[in-house]
């Protein structure tokens, strides 16, 4: 193999590494969002817990200060039911007493209603928090695990570009353009094997004459429909030759 092909693929293999690298890098924002999401749902959960047990309360106190006007409403009424004179007096009173007894039993059934849910409105605060400094302790981990696995990998890529420009210098700079030129068409696919008579990198079919080129490694051959650098597969058999010449 022509040596500035062979160099051409070794710093293709950094490109490579240094490619998948970079998109391993682009998925970081997107994971601290994710981290990020969890905990504001859990402060979420938090504070509507918190509301529910805020307007609990409220409708308790509601509840119980109508039950105390309603009730000493009925002691009033059934006071007064006393005094009256008339047998149609003491039945409108009477109708009046029997409609606040209702409302006073509605509410007094409401009010227990609501005590039986204080422990559930509790449990639902505490169960949320708990919730929440799990996640929180999950927030602070994963954000040092991110840190320290992009700068990583950001230290990886500045070394790995180091080891790419001094490597290059063993390629003429014509040829080192040219691949720069197809890199950045073909990120980490710049140079390709040619296999069953056809281009790896987009399986055009190659002509005789062309597939001879490139097992013969005399020049550096280019797909004529991509254009992508083409190398002699270590694979290829004697057959394959054979039939492409």
């Amino acid at each position: 193999m022509l040596s500035d092909v062979q160099t051409l693929l070794d710093i293709q293999e950094i490109d490579k590494e240094a490619l998948e690298l970079n998109t391993q890098l682009a998925r970081y924002p997107v994971i601290w969002e994710e981290v990020k999401s969890r905990l504001a749902k859990k402060k979420q959960a938090v504070a509507q817990a918190v509301e529910a047990k805020d307007k609990h309360v409220k409708l308790r106190r509601q509840t119980e200060q109508k039950l105390r006007l309603f009730s000493d409403d009925l002691r009033r009424f059934q006071t007064q039911q006393g005094t009256v004179k008339t047998a149609k007096e003491y039945e409108a009173m009477n109708k009046q007493i029997e409609g606040i007894k209702e409302k006073v039993s509605l509410l007094e059934k409401s009010g227990l209603d609501l005590i039986g849910q204080d422990e559930k409105v509790d449990a639902d605060i505490k169960s949320a928090n708990e919730e929440l400094k799990k996640v929180e302790g999950t927030y602070n981990s994963e954000k040092e695990r991110i840190r320290v696995q992009f700068n990583e990998k950001k230290s990886r890529i500045a070394a790995l570009e180091s080891e790419k420009q001094k490597i290059m210098q063993r390629v003429s700079p014509e040829l080192s353009s040219v691949y720069d030129r197809i890199n950045r068409r073909h990120p980490g696919s710049a140079i390709v094997p040619v296999r069953s008579g056809s281009c790896t990198g987009c399986h055009f079919s190659l002509l005789p004459n062309v597939l001879v080129d490139v097992h013969r490694e005399e020049t550096p051959t280019f797909c004529p429909n991509c254009g992508r650098l083409m190398s002699h597969d270590e694979t290829y058999t004697r057959e394959e030759a054979g039939a492409a010449s």
